[in-house]
């Protein structure tokens, strides 16, 4: 690799084992020794808990004595800046710095491959302004992939993901102005109908949200922009237990998914992957088992919710 590693930032908060677990998967990649690390640590929130105040102080005790092979800074916040302005404002400034990011929250833990994943990604499509974003997720599921090593989408996924300072900087962070300018291609935003990206774009301007990876992942939408993403996941999210701020809770057979050891980069056609788009979109639409049971299944119960609509 020509480059030097790109630098990694992690954002955390009040959950200190998940933090751990992340920096120790981390410490196992092959380039973790050279690659700098950024750490952002939010302040504690007005009306936190005392259970929340003891693990934002516990993971405040382990970070002041955290050491990092390839050297660390750690940022703490004097006050609380919720996860997307921290975010937001944490990958700018690194980023105008080293002009390349790998990101990372405190509930994503890495395979031995993703820095070597993400840094050749960074470095082969550098020149490729089409390519915005590269992704280190890719959900499982029982039907059969057939996937290429590496794919083009248009959809963007933040569990694990590097971007560069030229494209960082194409981000639109006003929902208004977002929600205007795709109103007229909302089923396209929602990847076909199976997610609902405008609808959380919605909530961000009613207040009831504040998100960044919407609005990210609208700009990259809006500039005709792409993503990388692996055949197999080089990531896993250990966040779905409850203990997040948004308290998600996964069973335990939706939130594991093996990962791939190492996933190769290299030179392809930049365009959107058909098969890899079709592929995402039975995931979000049947779930981890796209069956033909379970889709029989799922396709029922949606008619059933939309007669009983009707019949109000």
């Amino acid at each position: 690799m020509r480059d030097s590693p790109a630098p990694i930032v992690l954002f955390t908060y009040n959950r200190p084992n998940h933090t751990k677990n992340v920096l120790r998967a981390l410490s196992k990649n092959v380039l973790a020794s050279g690659s700098p690390l950024y750490v952002f640590h939010d302040g504690l929130a007005e009306n936190h808990k005392q259970k929340s105040t003891d693990d934002h102080q516990k993971l405040i005790q382990f970070l002041r004595e955290f050491r990092w092979m390839g050297g660390a800074k750690i940022v703490f916040r004097e006050r609380n800046f919720g996860l997307a302005k921290n975010i937001r404002e944490g990958v700018t400034s690194v980023i105008q710095e080293y002009g390349k990011v790998i990101v990372l929250e405190d509930d994503i833990v890495t395979s031995p491959g993703f820095l070597s994943y993400m840094n050749s990604a960074l470095e082969l499509y550098e020149g490729e302004k089409r390519v915005m974003h590269v992704s280190g997720y890719m959900p499982e599921t029982s039907h059969p992939k057939g996937l290429p090593e590496t794919f083009f989408l248009s959809f963007m996924s933040c569990w694990g993901w590097a971007t560069w300072a030229d494209r960082w900087e194409k981000a639109n962070w006003d929902a208004i102005d977002l929600m205007n300018k795709v109103k007229n291609l909302r089923r396209e935003l929602d990847l076909d109908g199976t997610i609902s990206q405008f609808q959380q774009l919605e909530r961000n301007v009613s207040g009831e949200l504040n998100t960044w990876a919407v609005m990210w992942y609208t700009s990259i939408f809006l500039s005709d922009g792409l993503c990388l993403y692996p055949h197999q996941s080089l990531v896993q999210n250990i966040g779905f237990d409850g203990t997040g701020v948004h308290k998600v809770m996964l069973d335990s057979s939706t939130a594991t998914l093996p990962l791939a050891d190492n996933v190769k980069v290299f030179r392809q056609e930049v365009i959107e992957s058909k098969k890899g788009r079709r592929y995402l979109k039975n995931f979000y639409q049947y779930g981890k088992d796209s069956s033909t049971v379970n889709r029989a299944r799922i396709k029922a119960y949606k008619i059933k919710q939309r007669m009983m609509k009707l019949f109000r």
